[in-house]
Protein backbone atom coordinates (compact mmCIF):
# COMPACT_ATOMS: atom_id res chain seq x y z
CA UNK A 1 0.00 0.00 0.00
CA UNK A 2 1.42 3.37 -1.03
CA UNK A 3 0.28 6.44 0.91
CA UNK A 4 1.23 10.09 0.64
CA UNK A 5 1.96 11.82 3.93
CA UNK A 6 1.98 15.60 4.04
CA UNK A 7 3.01 18.04 6.76
CA UNK A 8 0.45 20.84 6.80
CA UNK A 9 -0.34 23.98 8.76
CA UNK A 10 -3.68 25.70 9.23
CA UNK A 11 -3.16 28.03 6.25
CA UNK A 12 -2.53 25.10 3.91
CA UNK A 13 -5.56 23.27 5.36
CA UNK A 14 -7.71 26.23 4.30
CA UNK A 15 -6.46 26.11 0.72
CA UNK A 16 -6.50 22.34 0.19
CA UNK A 17 -10.20 21.83 0.76
CA UNK A 18 -10.34 18.40 -0.87
CA UNK A 19 -8.64 16.98 2.25
CA UNK A 20 -11.29 18.56 4.49
CA UNK A 21 -8.44 19.11 6.93
CA UNK A 22 -9.50 22.41 8.49
CA UNK A 23 -11.76 20.79 11.15
CA UNK A 24 -8.69 18.93 12.40
CA UNK A 25 -7.25 22.29 13.46
CA UNK A 26 -10.46 23.94 14.66
CA UNK A 27 -12.46 21.08 16.19
CA UNK A 28 -10.32 17.99 16.86
CA UNK A 29 -8.22 19.56 19.62
CA UNK A 30 -11.19 20.53 21.83
CA UNK A 31 -12.55 17.00 21.43
CA UNK A 32 -9.23 15.51 22.51
CA UNK A 33 -8.81 17.94 25.39
CA UNK A 34 -12.25 16.97 26.69
CA UNK A 35 -11.10 13.35 26.85
CA UNK A 36 -7.53 13.95 27.99
CA UNK A 37 -7.45 16.62 30.68
CA UNK A 38 -3.65 16.74 30.76
CA UNK A 39 -3.24 17.87 27.16
CA UNK A 40 -1.48 21.24 26.91
CA UNK A 41 -2.60 24.13 24.75
CA UNK A 42 -1.03 24.06 21.31
CA UNK A 43 0.27 26.92 19.21
CA UNK A 44 0.38 25.68 15.64
CA UNK A 45 3.51 26.24 13.61
CA UNK A 46 3.60 27.62 10.08
CA UNK A 47 5.14 26.42 6.87
CA UNK A 48 7.43 28.75 4.99
CA UNK A 49 6.21 30.21 1.71
CA UNK A 50 6.37 27.54 -0.97
CA UNK A 51 7.29 24.79 1.49
CA UNK A 52 5.37 21.54 0.95
CA UNK A 53 7.18 18.79 2.85
CA UNK A 54 5.85 15.29 2.40
CA UNK A 55 6.59 11.93 0.86
CA UNK A 56 5.15 8.75 -0.54
CA UNK A 57 5.59 5.79 1.78
CA UNK A 58 5.17 2.54 -0.09
CA UNK A 59 5.67 0.12 2.79
CA UNK A 60 3.84 1.70 5.73
CA UNK A 61 1.58 -1.30 6.13
CA UNK A 62 4.56 -3.67 5.89
CA UNK A 63 6.11 -1.88 8.87
CA UNK A 64 2.85 -2.29 10.80
CA UNK A 65 2.86 -5.98 9.85
CA UNK A 66 6.44 -6.29 11.12
CA UNK A 67 5.51 -4.65 14.43
CA UNK A 68 2.44 -6.87 14.88
CA UNK A 69 4.42 -10.04 14.14
CA UNK A 70 7.15 -8.89 16.52
CA UNK A 71 4.63 -8.27 19.30
CA UNK A 72 2.98 -11.65 18.77
CA UNK A 73 5.99 -13.85 18.03
CA UNK A 74 9.13 -12.06 19.20
CA UNK A 75 12.01 -11.21 16.86
CA UNK A 76 13.15 -14.81 16.39
CA UNK A 77 9.62 -15.96 15.68
CA UNK A 78 8.75 -13.53 12.86
CA UNK A 79 7.86 -15.60 9.76
CA UNK A 80 10.26 -15.11 6.89
CA UNK A 81 7.51 -15.68 4.31
CA UNK A 82 5.43 -12.63 3.42
CA UNK A 83 2.25 -14.71 3.25
CA UNK A 84 2.61 -15.93 6.83
CA UNK A 85 3.29 -12.41 8.09
CA UNK A 86 0.19 -11.19 6.28
CA UNK A 87 -1.84 -14.01 7.83
CA UNK A 88 -0.91 -12.75 11.31
CA UNK A 89 -1.78 -9.21 10.27
CA UNK A 90 -5.19 -10.36 8.99
CA UNK A 91 -5.84 -12.04 12.34
CA UNK A 92 -5.13 -8.70 14.01
CA UNK A 93 -7.44 -6.81 11.61
CA UNK A 94 -10.26 -9.31 12.22
CA UNK A 95 -9.81 -8.99 15.96
CA UNK A 96 -8.77 -12.61 16.44
CA UNK A 97 -5.61 -11.42 18.23
CA UNK A 98 -4.83 -8.20 20.07
CA UNK A 99 -1.62 -6.19 20.09
CA UNK A 100 -1.13 -3.65 22.87
CA UNK A 101 2.33 -2.40 21.86
CA UNK A 102 2.95 0.41 19.38
CA UNK A 103 -0.72 1.48 18.94
CA UNK A 104 0.07 4.71 17.09
CA UNK A 105 1.94 2.69 14.49
CA UNK A 106 -0.12 -0.48 14.13
CA UNK A 107 -3.52 1.20 14.46
CA UNK A 108 -2.68 4.42 12.72
CA UNK A 109 0.17 4.42 10.25
CA UNK A 110 -1.19 2.11 7.59
CA UNK A 111 -4.41 3.83 6.53
CA UNK A 112 -5.56 6.74 4.42
CA UNK A 113 -7.15 9.54 6.39
CA UNK A 114 -5.03 9.04 9.49
CA UNK A 115 -3.88 12.25 11.13
CA UNK A 116 -0.94 12.74 13.50
CA UNK A 117 -1.06 15.66 15.94
CA UNK A 118 2.02 17.13 17.70
CA UNK A 119 0.64 16.24 21.11
CA UNK A 120 1.16 13.31 23.46
CA UNK A 121 -1.82 11.10 24.30
CA UNK A 122 -1.72 7.41 25.11
CA UNK A 123 -4.15 5.82 22.65
CA UNK A 124 -5.32 6.73 19.13
CA UNK A 125 -8.70 8.41 19.05
CA UNK A 126 -11.44 9.08 16.52
CA UNK A 127 -12.76 12.34 15.13
CA UNK A 128 -15.23 12.76 12.28
CA UNK A 129 -14.37 9.35 10.83
CA UNK A 130 -10.61 9.90 11.02
CA UNK A 131 -8.10 8.22 13.28
CA UNK A 132 -6.19 10.73 15.38
CA UNK A 133 -2.72 9.68 16.50
CA UNK A 134 0.10 11.33 18.40
CA UNK A 135 3.28 12.33 16.60
CA UNK A 136 5.16 12.24 19.92
CA UNK A 137 3.92 8.76 20.73
CA UNK A 138 4.80 7.61 17.21
CA UNK A 139 8.36 8.84 17.76
CA UNK A 140 8.52 6.93 21.04
CA UNK A 141 7.22 3.76 19.39
CA UNK A 142 9.64 4.00 16.48
CA UNK A 143 12.51 4.52 18.91
CA UNK A 144 11.42 1.37 20.75
CA UNK A 145 11.04 -0.58 17.50
CA UNK A 146 14.37 0.49 15.98
CA UNK A 147 16.69 -1.94 17.86
CA UNK A 148 14.62 -4.91 16.71
CA UNK A 149 15.17 -3.87 13.09
CA UNK A 150 18.93 -3.36 13.37
CA UNK A 151 18.25 -0.08 11.67
CA UNK A 152 21.00 2.60 11.64
CA UNK A 153 19.12 5.42 13.35
CA UNK A 154 21.36 8.09 11.84
CA UNK A 155 19.36 7.72 8.63
CA UNK A 156 16.30 9.11 10.41
CA UNK A 157 17.91 12.53 10.61
CA UNK A 158 16.90 15.22 8.16
CA UNK A 159 20.25 15.69 6.48
CA UNK A 160 21.71 19.09 5.73
CA UNK A 161 21.55 18.17 2.05
CA UNK A 162 17.79 17.88 2.30
CA UNK A 163 15.10 15.31 1.66
CA UNK A 164 16.56 14.04 -1.64
CA UNK A 165 19.86 13.09 0.00
CA UNK A 166 17.95 11.54 2.88
CA UNK A 167 16.04 9.30 0.46
CA UNK A 168 19.28 8.26 -1.23
CA UNK A 169 20.85 7.35 2.10
CA UNK A 170 17.81 5.33 3.16
CA UNK A 171 17.82 3.44 -0.13
CA UNK A 172 21.52 2.68 0.22
CA UNK A 173 21.00 1.39 3.76
CA UNK A 174 18.00 -0.68 2.69
CA UNK A 175 19.93 -2.45 -0.05
CA UNK A 176 22.02 -4.12 2.66
CA UNK A 177 19.06 -5.73 4.40
CA UNK A 178 16.15 -8.00 3.49
CA UNK A 179 13.77 -5.71 5.40
CA UNK A 180 14.49 -2.71 3.16
CA UNK A 181 10.81 -1.78 2.72
CA UNK A 182 10.23 -1.71 6.45
CA UNK A 183 13.45 0.29 6.92
CA UNK A 184 12.34 2.91 4.44
CA UNK A 185 8.89 3.18 6.02
CA UNK A 186 10.46 3.49 9.49
CA UNK A 187 12.77 6.28 8.38
CA UNK A 188 10.05 8.22 6.55
CA UNK A 189 7.65 7.99 9.48
CA UNK A 190 10.39 9.04 11.90
CA UNK A 191 11.27 12.03 9.74
CA UNK A 192 7.63 13.13 9.48
CA UNK A 193 6.88 12.64 13.18
CA UNK A 194 10.02 14.46 14.30
CA UNK A 195 9.27 17.51 12.17
CA UNK A 196 5.63 17.42 13.27
CA UNK A 197 6.71 17.58 16.92
CA UNK A 198 9.56 20.06 16.44
CA UNK A 199 7.60 22.52 14.28
CA UNK A 200 4.05 21.90 15.58
CA UNK A 201 2.68 20.74 12.23
CA UNK A 202 -0.02 18.20 11.45
CA UNK A 203 0.73 15.04 9.44
CA UNK A 204 -2.07 13.81 7.19
CA UNK A 205 -2.05 10.51 5.27
CA UNK A 206 -4.11 10.18 2.12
Amino acid sequence: MSLYARLIDRKLAQSVKVWDALPLFDQALPVLKAKHSNLPDLSWGELKDGEKPGCYIADTQDLAVFAICLALKGKDGIPSQTGKRRALYNEFVRGDVTVERWPHLVRGGASSGVCYLPLEFAEPDKFDGRTLCSSQQLLNELDELQPFMDYPKKYADLRKDGWEQFQTDVKRAGEMDSWSGEWTAWACLYWLARISVDRKLLVLFH
